[in-house]
């Protein structure tokens, strides 16, 4: 599923609907789901486990929350998804990245 998020762009243009943090069996939980507007389904779940850090920023100013571009990289043994990303063609982290996850795993569900 990472590959595929990576390459296929499907989150594009998506709208983030609900964030739940959480804690189940003394681990940290988070899941994002999606509105899709570019894929055959229509909603997605992507349940991030293994959470190691999560920085996500919200001001009534803005409308929340289309994901213009994203930014999913592999570091060390981790992975690390940014759904504003300074560049998201870089293959590095950047101070500058926002609304981030760092994760060990994760899992994508299709929501009906």
């Amino acid at each position: 599923m990472f590959d595929i998020l990576k390459k296929d762009g499907r989150l594009i243009s998506s709208s983030i609907v609900r964030i739940d943090v959480f804690i189940e069996n003394f681990e940290l939980i988070i899941e994002v789901d999606l509105k899709l507007i570019y894929s055959e389904e229509n909603s997605i779940r992507l349940r991030f486990s293994k959470v190691k850090e999560y920085s996500f920023y919200y001001n009534s100013n803005y409308r929340f929350y289309t994901v213009e571009s994203y930014k999913l990289i592999m570091h060390g043994n981790l992975f690390f998804i940014s759904f504003d990303p300074e560049d998201e063609t870089s293959c590095s982290i950047s101070e500058n990245d926002q609304d981030s996850i760092m994760y060990g795993s994760f899992e994508a569900f299709i929501i009906e």
